[in-house]
């Protein structure tokens, strides 16, 4: 079986690892061969070689006391129960560490880093707690188990295709500025100095920083060490583990940091880029112009186009659609470096007929995104002076095609971006030291054999859906572990695993046996505040987070915490926030979510919060709140929808203007952008929060949030006689409606929002969900509807906002605009009304012109709020729907009235049609969990709910008197 999903492609002159014979083996696996390869074996001390365990609980003198000990934590981070037995109460106490799975390590890692690392772990990658476990046997034995193990690891690969990387820069650039950003710091060594943070840069602020970190150094004892990549793997691996990382580490101690394909593949790139530069490759090269990528396929929009698998490749000396291969149904991906050389800010321009898009680094420029005529986006962006990733996709889906991207900026007048400012690299990436390895299947399975019976087969599973192999080693009790010749002892003997253990260590993990022979912690149950700092602990939180006075950023990596935007916010808006009594502060359920589903309220922040996986960290939602609130927390009362009109007025900016500051769902705040308002009551308890708004200072230290209520008086005494409890509450019952609520005054718009401040306003223009004839109306109490005149019917309801007109008010106008608000229902469709033969007569399929219906347009009356009219033959139906103001929300209230010289006897109303429709015992219909309707009607007039084709049908009789019969239909969602 031929090797190459590791990137190992070529054979060295004069050697075969197929060699069978032992003499063969020695010959290959020798020290000096493994040198000819480039990778050689180094020698290691205790000092540079010991388990890196870089957890507070290990490293603070005097953190964990009574029942937990830091030498308990090493034999739970050091995996010693792999191979140990011991007590329920002691494996409950430990965290567990799980090593790799292995079942896919052929593809993951080279046969040339394999070798190197099992003839010599801790001299390899200094820092591994992997055991040295061919510590006793002389140096061709040795060699010879060790080819046999790589031939069996190198046969354990998945199925998955893997397609091959190739440098470029853009990449490269990314990687870096994510690597620093992201996260990936706070664990792992920095490589280079921190990137600028966004905004204006003060030069002696900025010098102050570049002295501190020359004083600290980018070394750090407790950054967890990254093995010689560029040996280890491929990008493409590496970017698949960055992807999951729990798919192959299950103990989830390496966290997902949400990244996106995009970005795994440049972080990989930037960590691997020695393969770029490195010993066996050529130096790399700055070329100038761009690389491309061409796709044919009918685009609708950008995203579809990056998704698309290109038909072929290329460079070109400037960005434009000179190398496409035909007019229509075309897209060009264009990236590279952008060569700057004066700092300042910059505005780049698309002018394009479709879809384009401009991207410099990781942040989205000009949005000139869609079908559309030729039109044109523009947008700004400060540069510093040097070079950065630029990124340029564009379509044409049909039709003539037009695309021009121009730039303008300090020094540079406004034009094309000539290819001297433009560069690209070209290099493939494969490992270092590559050979063309061949498993050989006699070595293979005697690999597998030596797997079971050195122990690996203890610590590494192959993982789920692989067949799992027998550990034959014979398990012992955890004491052992301090036995003559164990493997605490400072000569171990050659029949157990040899760890580089410092003093320190030793002097913990024996200390912690001692003591449980004392029955000091033997069989005894930490207490929960302790299981809490373990935790932190073992998954390492404290690189990023304090808590009781303990963890955070320290000097080394505090400058790679930055803001991803600009924002005026101090450390709030790059330092994660303090964990001291978070769980007297956050709900369960949004702690849960922060911790298990990526859940997020601070935009501003760079750094992410890393998944650890549910079965890991799940549990710590409840356990925090049980230590912080030392106890049940309080029953929260149910809101005040009375008092929440005068909460939307303080929120707003004629009251205490929380909008300045905060977000409130989609829309930017006034100014800094801090926490979304619309998640505040899902997110914090209701104490937490009086307590915060009365305080900030004492809740929150450093908080940039002003007082509001100094000494506990409020600083608006005009609105609720100045209390401050009602203020508060009035706040809070707000708030509780979340994103459904009316958006508050003042908040900024977006694009040509179309905004009924004093009276009704009419937009007659395709509607998504509203057919090409529709008309929507927008109402100054903020619940808004569409009439589909096609159809005579209400089409779509919704609330918040009404509907953002630029799309329709440049270049052609083409394509539909959905409503621009929240929470929106769509109606029944079809015809209206019918007459029917019977109850269980079919609704008839053909509605508008089809169906006999002609519409009669709309009258506006003197609140200037629209009646439709249409007729069905002789019938003629008035349909007024009109917004109605409760304490905090609105709902339609609809008057259908219906004349006729004629009988309406058998005519029906068809209000509804879903999957279910429930009527409650107050005669209301629930329709699909989405919305409920109630009905104002003749007496003795009943609604009909009834089975209609797999769906439900509710329907309305017309109950006439005079010619004239009158439904009014109330819409509550």
């Amino acid at each position: 079986m031929k090797q190459h999903s590791s990137g190992v492609s070529r054979r060295p002159a004069g050697r075969s690892v197929r060699a069978g014979s032992a003499l063969g083996l020695a010959v290959v696996c020798s020290i000096a061969s493994l040198a000819g390869f480039g990778i050689g074996v180094r020698s290691s001390t205790a000092a540079d070689a010991q388990p890196l365990v870089v957890s507070p609980l290990v490293v603070s003198p005097g953190l964990v006391t009574g029942s937990m000990h830091r030498g308990e934590f090493l034999l739970g981070d050091l995996g010693c129960l792999h191979c140990h037995e011991t007590d329920e109460a002691t494996e409950r106490r430990l965290f567990h560490k799980k090593a790799p799975y292995l079942g896919e390590v052929g593809s993951r890692v080279t046969p040339q880093y394999l070798r190197a690392f099992l003839m010599n772990p801790h001299g390899e990658k200094p820092g591994t707690p992997m055991p040295d476990l061919l510590h006793g046997l002389d140096i061709n034995t040795r060699a010879r188990a060790v080819e046999a193990l790589v031939h069996f690891l190198a046969s354990q690969t998945h199925d998955q295709k893997m397609s091959g990387v190739e440098a470029d820069a853009y990449h490269l650039d990314l990687g870096k500025k994510l690597y620093h950003t992201v996260g990936c710091v706070a664990c792992h060594e920095a490589q280079d100095d921190p990137p600028p943070a966004p905004g204006k840069h003060d030069a002696t602020a900025d010098a102050v920083r570049r002295i501190r970190l020359e004083q600290a150094g980018r070394q750090d004892a407790t950054s967890v060490p990254l093995p010689k990549l560029a040996y280890k793997t491929t990008a493409e691996e590496l970017a698949r583990f960055l992807l999951d990382p729990r798919a192959a580490r299950p103990s989830g101690r390496m966290p997902s940091l949400n990244l996106n394909p995009t970005e795994a593949k440049a972080i990989a790139m930037y960590l691997l880029r020695d393969q770029v530069k490195g010993e066996d490759a050529p130096e790399p090269k700055l070329i100038e112009g761009v690389k491309y990528t061409y796709h044919e396929a009918g685009f609708g929009k950008i995203e579809d186009l990056l998704k698309n698998p290109p038909k072929s490749r290329g460079s070109a000396p400037t960005i434009s659609a000179k190398p496409r291969k035909r007019d229509n149904n075309f897209g060009l991906i264009f990236q590279g470096v952008l060569r700057v050389e004066n700092a300042g800010k910059y505005k780049f321009h698309t002018r394009s007929d479709d879809g384009s898009m401009l991207w410099i680094g990781d942040k989205k420029v000009v949005d000139n995104d869609g079908q559309h005529g030729a039109q044109d986006r523009s947008g700004e962006v400060d540069l510093t002076k040097g070079t950065h990733p630029i990124r340029v996709a564009y379509f044409n889906a049909g039709g003539p095609g037009a695309f021009k991207v121009h730039w303008e900026g300090p020094g540079v007048r406004r034009g094309e971006i000539p290819s001297s400012a433009l560069a690209h690299f070209g290099q493939a990436m494969k490992p270092l030291g590559s050979e063309d390895f061949e498993v050989d299947p006699e070595l293979a399975e005697r690999g597998r054999s030596l797997f079971g019976t050195l122990g690996c087969a203890s610590c590494h599973e192959m993982g789920p859906g692989k067949t799992q192999i027998a550990s034959q080693t014979v398990a012992k009790n955890l004491e052992v572990l301090g036995s003559k010749g164990g493997c605490l002892d400072d000569a171990p003997s050659a029949l157990v695993p040899r760890y580089a253990f410092s003093k320190e260590m030793l002097a913990n993990l024996r200390k912690s046996l001692v003591d449980r022979k004392k029955s000091i912690v033997a069989n005894s149950t930490p207490k929960l505040e302790q299981g809490v700092a373990h935790a932190m602990g073992a998954y390492n939180c404290y690189a990023c987070h304090e808590r009781d006075k303990v963890g955070g950023p320290g000097p080394k990596r505090a400058d790679y915490f930055l803001p991803s935007m600009e924002a005026d916010l101090g450390d709030e808006a790059r330092l994660p926030p303090s964990l001291t009594g978070v769980g007297r502060k956050l709900k369960e359920p949004w702690l849960e979510a922060v911790l298990v589903s990526a859940g997020t309220t601070r935009p501003y922040i760079a750094t992410r919060m890393p998944q650890f996986g549910e079965s890991h960290v799940g549990w710590l939602a409840k356990a925090f709140g049980s230590v912080d609130l030392q106890g049940e927390p309080a029953t929260e009362k149910s809101a005040d929808p009375k008092l929440a009109k005068d909460g939307r007025k303080l929120v707003g900016n004629k009251g205490l203007s929380c909008v300045s500051c905060h977000r409130y769902g989609k829309y930017d705040s006034l100014g800094i952008p801090a926490a979304d308002l619309t998640q505040m009551t899902k997110r914090v308890r209701k104490e937490w929060f009086r307590s915060f708004l009365l305080d900030p200072e004492s809740e929150k230290p450093g908080t940039r949030m002003p007082q509001f209520w100094p000494g506990g008086k409020a600083v608006r005494d005009d609105i609720l006689e100045g209390s401050t409890d009602r203020q508060i509450e009035a706040i809070w019952s707000y708030l509780s409606k979340g994103k459904v609520a009316k958006v508050p005054p003042g908040i900024r718009k977006v694009g040509m929002e179309l905004i009924p401040e004093d009276e009704p306003l009419i937009y007659r223009h395709f509607i998504t969900g509203s057919g090409n004839r529709a008309i929507g109306v927008g109402y100054p109490e903020e619940v808004h509807l569409s009439w589909e005149a096609n159809r005579q019917s209400l089409a779509l309801a919704w609330k918040g906002s009404f509907i953002d007109a630029s799309k329709h008010r440049s270049g052609r106008g083409a394509g539909s605009q959905g409503p621009l608000g929240t929470s929106v229902i769509k109606l029944v469709e079809g015809a209206p009304i019918a007459f029917l033969a019977s109850e269980t007569a079919e609704w008839p399929k053909e509605s508008g012109k089809a169906g006999g219906f002609r519409t009669g347009g709309y009258r506006l009356d003197k609140a200037r709020r629209p009646t439709f009219f249409y007729t069905l033959g002789d019938i003629r139906v008035e349909d007024f729907p009109r917004p109605v103001e409760d304490a905090l929300d609105g709902y339609l209230e609809r008057t259908l009235t219906f004349r006729s010289q004629k009988s309406l006897d058998g005519l029906w109303f068809r209000a509804a049609k879903g999957g279910s429709i429930v009527e409650s015992a107050s005669g209301t219909f629930q329709v699909d969990n989405a919305y409920k309707l109630t009905f104002q009607l003749p007496e003795g007039a009943k609604a009909l709910v009834r089975d209609s084709g797999g769906s439900k049908e509710l329907l309305v009789p017309v109950i006439a008197k005079d010619g004239v019969a009158k439904i009014v239909e109330v819409i509550r969602w």
